[in-house]
């Protein structure tokens, strides 16, 4: 009997030892799991250029209609539409929309909000504006490209100063886009903006540059840098975060807010500059 009380307990150590075992090696790869998007960060590079890929004195003798088909061809692909759920108490309007189920009276009610973004490299790091992930849910955002595939992301780092964010996609081979160079930029030259208005995806607008180094004071923080860059091409609830390209389809902007009496549209829409905006996102990946 003694004999067959000894085996039992060696029994039970070997099983408690062997449990252990599986728990130290199913930790380690769930760490490993959730490090992983972290160290992908040594091979990202943000495509940066200056150079024109349309010389002025061919613009000149072409019809705007055919240049702005080409620019958005090459742009859409990398603007991206964002949606977070976010758990505050937010008015109910086009932009945040709550569910009466029956568990929401029992649980906070979440919001959603829409917003944009721009892939600026092929392993999927993604430049938006921090008001567009601010107080999203740990899992909540949510990333659809523009061949529609889907995607969790995760937010990498935010300014609150700049209102710029950087979020990530666990995605490979993505069409990044071409950063400008915004101190290049001058008042006169046609733009376009491209992100998702009141979730109407893709959608693509185009104006000039009204002016530049404007400080609105619309970024809400006391240490806020303004310098944005002003148009008239149409923005509206859903552009933030998308971008202000020029003829040339390279980002010079990075949409961000609009002057409005009526919350909408009015024909003053502002965008972080490109050079700022990848300082930012290169200092926050």
């Amino acid at each position: 009997i003694h004999y067959m009380k000894t085996n039992r307990r060696l029994t039970y150590l070997l099983i408690l030892l062997i449990g252990l075992s599986i728990g130290f090696v199913w930790d380690s790869y769930l760490e490993r799991q959730s490090t992983s998007m972290f160290t992908e960060v040594e091979y990202t590079s943000i495509s940066k250029s200056d150079s024109v890929f349309i010389e002025d004195e061919f613009l000149e003798n072409i019809s705007e209609r055919f240049l702005f088909k080409k620019v958005a061809n090459s742009i859409t692909p990398s603007v991206v539409y964002i949606e977070t759920v976010i758990p505050v108490d937010l008015p109910e309007d086009e932009n945040h929309n709550f569910s009466e189920e029956f568990w929401n009276r029992f649980i906070p009610r979440n919001a959603r909000s829409v917003g944009s973004g721009v892939i600026i490299s092929q392993d999927g790091f993604i430049l938006t504006n921090h008001h567009v992930v601010e107080g999203a849910n740990e899992q909540g955002i949510e990333v659809v490209l523009n061949d529609k595939r889907q995607f969790q992301a995760r937010v990498i780092g935010s300014d609150p100063t700049t209102d710029l964010a950087v979020i990530k996609i666990p995605a490979n081979n993505l069409p990044a886009a071409v950063m400008g160079n915004s101190d290049q930029v001058e008042v006169g030259e046609w733009v376009m903006a491209v992100g998702n208005p009141f979730r109407l995806r893709a959608t693509v607008t185009a104006g000039i540059i009204s002016a530049l180094g404007r400080d609105v004071q619309i970024i809400d923080d006391r240490m806020r840098i303004e310098s944005f860059i002003q148009t008239d091409a149409a923005i509206n609830k859903g552009n933030s975060g998308g971008a202000l390209v020029n003829t040339s389809a390279q980002v010079i902007g990075i949409n961000t807010a609009i002057a409005s009496q009526s919350g909408s549209y009015q024909g003053y829409g502002f965008a972080v500059p490109s050079n700022l905006a990848t300082k930012v996102a290169a200092d926050i990946i």
